[in-house]
């Protein structure tokens, strides 16, 4: 009787700890199944969750908005990290309205099993399982009802499927046919629910259980929880049983909810195609009023081209004015002679009376008088000759100068017209011109003064940013000197108006002086801030870093003891005990010290997670409990190490160190590392290069507008090459040359991991690229490429293309702003022709004309891969253009060729671009040459 009650005692007990896998294996899967959105993953429940970061990350997936205090997302204390649990536990019993009952933030700590299982099946039957009792999130529900719920849905969803009568969770899923038709249900082809064996062998209910359970872990990702022979035999845990449907139920929750994003996707996508038509009509009506503008202003020039012709008619109307005149004065002098031989022959006919009078009285004069009449009758008849001329000629000119006089009258009246009109235009002409010069005059002045300041206002820039650069570093350390004032800290502050208050009413001088001293000031005052942020953690205990270790006797190998281990600054201190840690039993500073991890000792396989700590020659040898617990101790001492490093080499520089720089040095866990857009001193990169060979968890480094030189480059490539998980690196808008290439090309060459590299706006030119290529081809991981702005010419491109196979995985490759021309272009279609992976090509700012662009073409018309072509800037013509028409016809792979800023000119022969429905235009621009 006693051995059968210890019997199902024992029986008991392998059934609750069989229960318990159960629910670790079904937790971990369904937390895992919100945790992959953000690319995290639960590994195991009792300690993954212990620094409370991926329980609210879980927390703020499932409501899909941020928890409504802030917490820490890189804990490295103790206090840190149950501050963290606390958040959360708070948000699911205020906000979520579960109930927990003997679960706090410390048991979640240290790792309680039986309490975490609960709070999990708490925050399981509350976000999933009241969907079956139709009960609001928060509410209580029974477990009788939540379980008649979930047979409830199992019935709808297998309704109508042959041989499927799901009565209880003990006997209703043992021939497998009601798990079978879930997964049919699911997705249809994922089995053939029809041509599985339905009889009552237990082959058959073996056969369909295992389909059942290796397709709902394949493509619903529900472990295996059950026992097929116990589901078989039907005598499993119910509680399993359950548990195991449940899953079921959360996949197709899960699978509605993602259509319903998708749904919501694609109505965003549709929104974004309204805003993108309304961009465009908004852009073709600014290109409307442009080409109003120049209309207007053509319409200008034609009234200058006017006004000067008029201008010059009335020159010549001036001058024929001015014949005229001196015509009528002519005619005037020949009407004043005429008079005169009228006075002439008037005085000539009195002469001849009074003669004629003489000879009558004077007879004896007769003859004399005789001879001087006839003289003068011939003199007379002359001048009645000269006299009749003189008429004739006079008759004549009276009708001249009528005609003149008309035709004098009509210039008079047109010269006055056209005087009104040219007095009309030169106003306009003056005003325009006077307006003209005065914006000329500006113009001149803001040349000058900009020639002027150029070089001053390059400094007053740079010796800006640096200042609030160091203001900024001020205020981020201003909770380290106020905290204990109550003052709110870690708002950010808008520092312009403070440089702007100190430089107020100054001249350049005056404020350059000024700055440049408050930027020596503030470089000392954050020196000091360090300094004083070491005394104070020194002062307050602060703890990096603490936990049990074991010690290595330093005699005797194989003696070990149990030691509480603290970091705190530079010290690093062993106690007897976690509560007793008045009195160290030994220290080390670690500024002088070395730390790297250590091989097991052969046979000691309950140590096998060492690290050793140096100094002067002593090693002390440390074991830590699992490799995690080793690799944040390795990462807390080397981050205290570095940082203790750097700001010794810059306060020995006199240089400011980088905070940022600092915070990657403290954080024991840092995926991605951003340096861009400020200079990286020499102690900065020295300090880097020891740190990175570390840092195995780096997946993305930018350095982008980071001053780095060749040496530079060199130091920092070859402190990553060794890192398993660096995808992308960023070195763009730097000074890489062709002299660091080696350091590049051996990163490709030794680390396949590199998914991404990015090195545009360098120098590298056609050198560097061919010394490159060969790596590039050697990549087995390399899928984009940027080497755009680098000087890269034909030389360097067929270098390139001769050295990538055909097979290569490179998918994008963007060598825009470069001087490749057709014979560049030819040798891409090389490439084109044989590469079945590229998908993008970007070769924007060349010089590729449209013999370039006939090899291409020729190349695209059997490539299949690519779908994204940018060949907008170069020197392609209509010829071109109509190629790239009949490629997009032909080639249905392309989804998109930019062709702008390109000399494409309208005419008959580009009319087929528009007659075409098969395309759009996002950016369609039509220019007007000059002249036609």
């Amino acid at each position: 009787m006693a051995y059968s009650s210890a019997t199902k005692k024992e029986e008991a007990a392998l059934r609750e700890q069989n229960w318990e896998l159960v629910q670790v294996k079904a937790f971990r899967a369904w937390f895992n199944s919100y945790l992959v959105s953000r690319n995290l993953e639960v590994k195991d429940l009792f300690t993954d969750l212990s620094d409370g970061v991926l329980l609210n990350h879980f927390l703020e997936i499932v409501h899909d908005k941020k928890l409504p205090s802030r917490w820490d997302l890189t804990p490295a204390r103790k206090v840190q990290k149950i501050e963290n649990l606390s958040i959360g536990l708070n948000y699911i019993t205020n906000v979520m309205n579960v109930k927990l009952v003997g679960i706090g933030a410390e048991d979640i700590f240290e790792g309680q099993r039986k309490l975490i299982l609960g709070l999990i099946w708490s925050l399981f039957r509350t976000l999933r399982m009241t969907d079956l009792t139709g009960s609001t999130e928060g509410q209580s529900t029974n477990k009788k009802a939540m379980e008649e719920g979930l047979l409830t849905w199992v019935r709808e969803q297998t309704k109508g499927y042959p041989g499927v009568n799901v009565t209880d969770f003990k006997h209703g899923f043992g021939d497998g046919l009601a798990l079978a038709a879930l997964v049919h249900k699911y997705k249809s082809d994922l089995v053939d629910y029809d041509a599985l064996p339905k009889d009552d062998s237990a082959e058959s209910k073996q056969e369909n259980v295992e389909m059942a359970f290796s397709l709902a872990e394949k493509h619903m990702n529900i472990p295996k929880l059950l026992d097929a022979n116990d589901l078989i035999a039907g005598d499993p845990d119910e509680r399993s049983v359950q548990l195991y449907v449940s899953m079921f139920f959360h996949a197709f929750a899960l699978k509605a909810e993602k259509e319903r994003i998708k749904r919501e996707k694609e109505g965003i996508t549709a929104e974004m195609d309204n805003l993108a038509s309304n961009l465009a009509r908004e852009e073709e009506e600014r290109r409307r009023l442009i080409q109003e503008k120049e209309a207007l202003e053509a319409g200008q020039a034609a009234m200058a081209s006017d006004l000067a012709a008029k201008s010059q008619q009335a020159a010549e109307l001036e001058a024929a004015k001015a014949r005229l005149e001196r015509e009528v004065e002519e005619l005037r002098g020949k009407v004043e002679g005429m008079e005169q031989l009228q006075e002439r022959e008037r005085e000539l006919r009195e002469k001849t009376e009074a003669l004629e009078e003489l000879v009558e009285h004077e007879t004896e004069a007769k003859e004399e008088s005789l001879n001087e009449l006839a003289a003068l009758r011939d003199e007379l008849d002359s001048k009645r000759k000269e006299n009749q001329s003189l008429h004739a000629q006079l008759s004549q000119g009276g009708e001249t100068q009528h005609r003149v006089q008309e035709e004098r009258d009509t210039l008079a009246s047109n010269l006055d017209q056209l005087k009104q009109d040219l007095r009309r235009e030169t106003e306009t002409r003056v005003a325009r011109e006077r307006v003209n010069a005065r914006l000329k005059q500006e113009n001149e002045e803001l040349r000058r003064l900009a020639q002027g300041a150029g070089e001053q206002r390059t400094g007053w820039d740079l010796l800006q940013r640096n200042l609030e650069e160091h203001l900024e570093d001020l205020y981020c350390w201003h909770e380290v000197l106020n905290a204990d004032s109550g003052d709110e800290t870690g708002k950010r502050i808008d520092l312009k108006p403070q440089i702007r208050g100190l430089v107020a009413g100054q001249d350049f001088s005056q404020a350059f002086n000024t700055l440049n001293s408050r930027l020596e000031e503030e470089n000392a005052t954050l020196l000091r801030i360090l300094s004083i942020k070491d005394t104070q953690n020194l002062r307050r205990e602060v703890v990096d870093k603490s936990g049990w270790l074991q010690q290595q006797g330093l005699r005797d190998a194989t003696s070990w003891k149990r030691r509480w281990f603290i970091l705190r600054g530079n010290t690093l201190s062993y106690y007897l005990s976690e509560s007793n840690t008045e009195e160290s039993k030994g220290s080390i500073n670690i500024a002088s010290c070395s730390v790297q991890p250590e091989s097991p000792l052969d046979g000691d396989k309950d140590r096998q997670h060492l690290l050793s700590v140096s100094v002067e020659g002593r090693k002390l040898v440390l074991a830590a409990e699992t490799q995690r617990e080793r690799d944040r101790w390795l990462h807390a001492i080397r981050g205290s190490l570095s940082n203790i490093q750097y700001r010794q080499a810059a306060d020995s520089a006199k240089s400011r160190p980088d905070m940022r720089l600092l915070q990657f040095f403290t954080n024991d866990h840092s995926p991605s590392l951003h340096l861009d857009d400020r200079a990286l001193t020499s102690e900065s990169v020295q300090s880097l290069a020891q740190v990175l060979p570390r840092r195995e968890e780096l997946r993305t480094i930018s350095f982008n507008s980071a001053h780095l030189r060749d040496s530079d480059v060199e130091l920092l490539v070859t402190a990553v090459v060794g890192l398993p998980s660096l995808h992308v690196l960023h070195l763009n808008k730097n000074k890489v040359t062709v002299k660091s290439v080696s350091a590049l090309a051996r990163l490709l060459e030794k680390n396949s991991a590199v998914r991404e590299l990015y090195i545009a706006d360098n120098e590298l030119g056609d050198d560097g690229l061919s010394q490159l290529a060969k790596a590039v081809a050697s990549s087995k991981g390399l899928r984009i490429l940027d080497i755009s702005g680098n000087n890269i010419g034909d030389a360097g491109i067929a270098a390139l293309v001769a050295a990538i196979p055909a097979e290569h995985k490179l998918e994008t490759l963007r060598i825009a702003r470069n001087s490749i021309s057709d014979e560049g272009a030819a040798a891409l279609a090389g490439l084109l022709k044989a590469s079945t992976r590229l998908s993008s090509l970007n070769l924007q700012g060349n010089n590729i004309s449209d013999k370039g662009v006939s090899a291409l073409v020729a190349a695209l018309s059997s490539n299949s891969s690519l779908s994204e072509l940018d060949l907008s800037s170069n020197n392609i013509g209509n010829q071109g253009a109509l190629q790239i028409r009949q490629l997009l016809q032909n080639n249905k792979a392309l989804e998109g060729i930019n062709l702008s800023l390109n000399k494409i000119h309208g005419g008959q022969d580009l009319a087929a671009f528009l007659e075409s429905d098969a395309f759009f235009f996002p950016n369609l621009s039509f220019s007007r040459r000059i002249g036609k």
